[in-house]
């Protein structure tokens, strides 16, 4: 649903989660509990620094540091 509530056409779900493009913070990757670690808008499915350290978390993972 977008931001009205009310459901109509407009509506679009892309990736299928029950969360509406317009308000999904990640509307191409499911990710229906919208979580945001770091609070930056970016669902964490999305977010490629999930802590907001300034480390992608594909290197904290090579360095063994928490994403």
């Amino acid at each position: 649903l977008d931001s009205d509530t009310i459901p109509n056409y407009r509506d679009t779900d892309a990736d299928g989660d029950g969360v509406g493009d317009i308000t999904d913070n990640c509307p191409f990757a499911s990710n229906a509990n919208q979580a945001d670690l770091d609070s930056d808008g970016v669902g964490n499915v999305c977010d490629n620094d999930t802590d907001n350290d300034g480390l992608p978390n594909s290197q904290e993972a090579v360095v063994g540091t928490k994403a």
